[in-house]
């Protein structure tokens, strides 16, 4: 199938099939000037949509990808290489995810010491903004 054809089938655009292609992420075979799209770039295609939906980056689908086009990885290999893929982004992931858990108890500090704190009367030379509204221009009588 053509490339219209085939990102229409997967609710992508044309545009990140290219990029993916030039990411050498999906291999199309080539005849003449048209790239055919079948069964086994779709299989690569579900596995990209996969694997960034679980949070790897597409310059870590890139290689592994490229270890399993190259490598020729028996069942083993694959699940090993995949293994230590899947171990590191999950570590990576549970890391953000401290910082955030982090971040966020800072910041309901800050809120609750917002709340606990009355507000302080503040005086400052100047006129008010909403005082400003009575002042008026001695030529043309606007604001």
């Amino acid at each position: 199938m053509k490339i219209g054809a085939f990102a229409k089938r997967n609710g992508t655009s044309i545009d990140t099939i290219r990029h993916y292609m030039d990411l050498g992420l999906l291999v199309p075979e080539k005849i003449g000037s048209q790239y055919t799209f079948d069964e086994r770039c779709q299989g690569e295609l579900e596995e990209i949509f996969y694997l960034k939906s679980i949070g790897f980056l597409l310059s870590e689908i890139q290689k592994l990808m490229l270890f399993r086009r190259i490598g020729k990885l028996t069942g083993y290999d694959r699940r090993t290489t995949y293994k230590a893929y899947f171990e590191n982004r999950l570590s990576l992931i549970e890391q953000e995810m401290a910082h955030l858990a982090e971040v966020s108890d800072a910041l309901r500090r800050e809120l609750e010491s917002m709340h606990e704190t009355e507000p302080e009367m503040v005086h400052s030379a100047g006129v008010p903004i909403a005082g400003l509204l009575i002042f008026e221009c001695p030529r043309c009588q606007g604001g």
